[in-house]
């Protein structure tokens, strides 16, 4: 496995990681919990040391997993990133959230204020005592809007959350392709150590560009949906749906049907040179020198054990990198982003 540092913190990660999104929560089928401690006890076993966790998890179910796959005594090397909650169906903009939480989210939805810094504090203890350690490697905030951001409690509050030794660095975690630029460049104008949004070679904005200005920053990226919703890794269903049940049926279907035709451009770069498509899409990400790390959607000890060794893959030279981003921006009229 390779490892990258994580900006604002001595830590080296591994550039592949796990997001507990897929075993914690009902969006990607049903695990047991005994099924997910195995997958990610499997991923630690591959290299990987950087997990991903949120109170929306499953209601803190995400927490609790690592908790379990992870005792103290297994934790000297684990790098944890953790999220504060969102209510999910707050519109874009909304000064508050639009009513109490569904179930999904009970107890973990902001009360009073969006992201009152009272709440990030609390949310940040609970968060901490479900996992049981002192501190989180990273805490992102989870898709705020610009005017959250400009308000300035947010960033106070990560600032006495650092200071207090709770949070070693800190992000915004942003939504889908369809927006969201300007919340990221902030961030990173205004203290952000890392910005992690949707990126894959089927959507390659705002992605790309907040990789190059957190380049000029010093800063980081956390890629994830690197698949395209199983588009770049062969397993979008040939009718280019998905069932209501499954968190892909959110996607245009048009889009997905274009984007799977689109695949045929990266054929060369792929099996010819010992790369399936998934490892492809992977190892085109950490092309770019601040993605410090790429979060694919893990449901398969297959799938666990393939990318977590992407290391041992020719890697993706600059000159590649800059043909397969020609070559699909060309084609972007064809493949409209949703």
């Amino acid at each position: 496995m390779e490892f990258r540092r994580l900006p604002g913190t001595r830590l080296e990660v591994s550039t592949v990681g796990f997001g507990l999104w897929s075993v914690a929560t009902p969006w990607w089928g049903h695990f047991t919990d005994a099924q997910a401690v195995r997958l990610l006890r499997r991923a630690r076993e591959g290299g990987v040391n950087l997990f991903d966790t949120a109170p929306g998890y499953g209601q803190g179910r995400g927490d609790r997993l690592l908790a379990d796959a992870f005792p103290p005594s297994e934790r000297k090397d684990l790098v944890i990133s953790a999220k504060l909650a969102l209510h999910p169906s707050r519109p874009r903009g909304s000064p508050e959230p639009p009513g109490p939480p569904g179930p999904l989210l009970e107890g973990f939805a902001l009360a009073g204020p969006p992201y009152d810094p009272g709440a990030v504090e609390r949310q940040v203890e609970a968060t901490l005592a479900r996992l049981g350690q002192p501190q989180v490697a990273a805490l992102e905030i989870h898709n705020p809007t610009l005017r959250e951001l400009r308000d300035g409690s947010l960033l106070q509050a990560m600032d006495r959350l650092v200071r207090a030794g709770r949070v070693l660095s800190w992000g915004v975690a942003l939504g889908p392709s369809i927006g969201w630029l300007e919340e990221g460049r902030w961030a990173l104008e205004h203290g952000a150590d890392h910005v992690m949004t949707v990126y894959n070679l089927l959507e390659l904005e705002p992605g790309e560009t907040l990789a190059r200005e957190a380049s000029s920053r010093g800063k980081g990226i956390f890629a994830r949906v690197p698949h395209a919703s199983g588009v770049l890794d062969g397993s979008l269903p040939g009718t280019g749906a998905y069932p209501a049940q499954d968190h892909r049926a959110l996607r245009d279907p048009a889009w997905l049907e274009r984007a799977a035709a689109s695949v045929e451009a990266l054929g060369p770069y792929s099996l010819p040179r010992g790369r399936s498509l998934g490892e492809l899409a992977i190892a085109a990400l950490l092309a770019e020198p601040s993605v410090i790390s790429v979060f694919p959607t893990f449901l398969t000890a297959e799938e666990v054990d393939r990318y977590s060794r992407i290391d041992r893959l020719q890697g993706v030279t600059p000159e590649e990198s800059r043909a397969i981003r020609d070559r699909l921006k060309r084609m972007d009229a064809e493949v409209p982003v949703p």
